[in-house]
């Protein structure tokens, strides 16, 4: 285990903060695109690295403080510590370039996600 400084470039599916170190994409729980952080690299592949969080040094605007008192250590609520609207424009690019990447579809014209009325205590559906 090692740690390393990191810029946060993107947010991938499922919550982790990417970045990249030594060539690799090393994904951080927790943080958010243009933040400088502190991580310790556990767990180390061929392609890319998973790292825990230590320190973030230079927060995102968007951080917010999260509303769970389980924020962390149950997994249910990982974009908590983004604000509500940081967290939809996040998931639109996360179904844009699925579409792109997985579905191999180039131009597919997508409507904006319709916020919720409720920011917490409710669960997302998707149509396609």
């Amino acid at each position: 285990m090692r740690l390393v400084g990191l810029k946060i470039e993107d947010v991938a599916f499922g919550g982790k903060g990417v970045a990249r170190e030594q060539g690799k994409a090393v994904f951080v729980p927790y943080t958010i695109e243009g933040e400088l952080v502190s991580a310790e690299i556990v767990r180390e592949k061929k392609q890319f690295a998973e790292a825990e969080l230590v320190e973030v040094k230079e927060r995102s605007p968007h951080r917010v403080k999260p509303q769970c008192p389980y924020f962390g250590r149950c997994g249910g609520c990982v974009y908590q510590h983004i604000s509500y609207e940081h967290q939809i424009a996040i998931k639109w690019r996360q179904v844009r370039d699925a579409l792109l990447r997985i579905g191999k579809l180039k131009d597919v014209p997508m409507r904006p996600i319709v916020p919720s009325p409720k920011q917490y205590a409710y669960r997302n559906r998707i149509t396609v």
